[in-house]
Parts: structure tokens; C-alpha cells; sequence
């Protein structure tokens, strides 16, 4: 995972190497000193900074200007005060989980095939769990007279 350190001033004073993979830079002394804003959107920056307050990770979509890639970061930041409880900067932990939201939508769209495929079936069908209850229903049996949803386990079909 990455890790990084900035000041109240938004400037990055310490990353590690992974970070700086994930910030997609060859060099660390590119980045000390400037903004953290500089790749990230303002809207973007707001969710990571107000996911803080609500323990909650902030995913942000990071954009190469050079080879028009996507990269999703989910980063969980904490703020740094001093002794006096003053805020003095931000720590932030980044975590590139771009294969994860690529192959979420994958299952998203297969679900949807799927869903679809069934839906537009002729024939009737059901999801049914081991305790008789009906979970979906395509379209064609719903136009039957299937009013119960329940089926006892005595009619169930043994599975072996």
C-alpha cells in the first residue's frame, strides 16, 4: 500500500515507493513539496478528506494525462495534530483496487445477462431455497397461478 504525508497546506512532505507507483511517477522528489491536489479533483480530495470524519475510505479515480489509463484508489486518511491538538497534516493510505472495480462490473454486467436471459425465458422458472422459499420468479410463471410463496419440502425435488 501507499502511504502519504501532507501538510495543512495540501503539499505532500513524505511518501513511500507505492505510493508513488499508484500516483504514477518515477521520481518521489517530483512530488515532495507539491500539491496533493495536483492529480486528484477537487471533489475527489473533499470525499477522501470527509471520509476521515466518518471512518469511511474514500475511492478515487485517478486519471494518467499521458496515457489516458484509469487507476481507482481507495484511500483511508487520518489527521496528524500536534501535542497541543492542533492539525498540523494528513496521513493517508492508499490502496489501488482498480483489478477490484473492474471485475465488480464484470459480475455486475454477467448478472444482468443473466438476469435477462431468464427473464425472457418461455419457460417458467424459479429460485427456490432449502427452506421452500421462493426467491425470484420469472415473467412467464408469474402470469400462472403461483399465489403461494412457499412450497413445502415434501414437494421439493431430493437433490443428490
Amino acid at each position: 500500500d501507499g502511504l502519504i504525508i501532507v501538510n495543512t497546506k495540501g503539499e505532500i512532505e513524505l511518501l513511500n515507493p507505492a505510493a508513488q507507483k499508484i500516483l504514477g511517477t518515477k521520481s518521489k522528489d517530483g512530488l515532495i513539496g507539491q500539491k496533493l491536489t495536483k492529480n486528484i479533483k477537487d471533489e475527489q480530495l473533499l470525499s477522501m478528506l470527509t471520509g476521515t470524519a466518518s471512518d469511511k475510505a474514500a475511492d478515487i479515480e485517478l486519471k494518467s494525462n499521458k496515457d489516458e489509463t484509469k487507476t481507482v484508489v481507495r484511500a483511508n486518511s487520518a489527521v496528524i495534530e500536534d501535542e497541543n491538538g492542533k492539525t498540523i497534516g494528513m496521513v493517508s493510505v492508499l490502496s489501488d483496487i482498480t483489478a477490484r472495480k473492474e471485475v465488480e462490473e464484470a459480475l455486475r454486467a454477467s448478472e444482468a445477462r443473466l438476469h435477462k436471459i431468464i427473464e425472457k425465458n418461455a419457460d417458467g422458472m424459479l429460485i427456490v431455497t432449502k427452506e421452500g422459499l421462493i426467491r425470484f420468479v420469472n415473467q412467464d410463471r408469474k402470469s400462472t397461478r403461483l399465489n403461494s410463496s412457499h412450497i413445502p419440502l415434501s414437494r421439493m425435488p431430493s437433490s443428490a
